[in-house]
C-alpha cells in the first residue's frame, strides 16, 4: 500500500479479523450487535490499541458469529459518528 493511501482505519482490519483480545474487556458470547462504553477501552488502551478512538462515548459493533469477526466498528462521540470501519466484500480463501 502506498504511504499516501494508508489511513488509520487500515490498521484496524487485522484486529477486526481476529478480535480475541477484546474478550479480556468484554466476555463472549457477543450478540450480532452490541455496544462498548468508551471508558472501558480507554482504561487500558494497550488491549486493543487499533480500535481505540480517544474521548469516545461508546462504540457500536456488529459481529459475525459464524466467521468470528467484527464487521463494523463505530466510534460515537456526542451522539455522532466520529469514525467507522467496515469490512465488506469478504471472500473465502481456499
Amino acid at each position: 500500500m502506498a504511504p499516501g493511501s494508508l489511513c488509520g482505519g487500515d490498521l484496524t482490519v487485522r484486529r477486526m479479523l481476529d478480535p480475541a483480545a477484546l474478550q479480556s474487556l468484554l466476555a463472549k458470547p457477543w450478540a450480532s450487535r452490541f455496544e462498548i462504553p468508551g471508558e472501558l477501552l480507554e482504561h487500558d488502551i494497550t488491549v486493543v490499541p487499533e480500535l481505540v478512538t480517544l474521548a469516545t462515548d461508546r462504540y457500536e459493533v456488529t459481529y459475525n458469529r459464524e466467521l468470528g469477526i467484527l464487521l463494523t466498528w463505530t466510534a460515537i462521540i456526542h451522539r455522532a459518528v466520529a469514525q467507522r470501519t467496515s469490512l465488506t466484500h469478504l471472500t473465502t480463501v481456499a
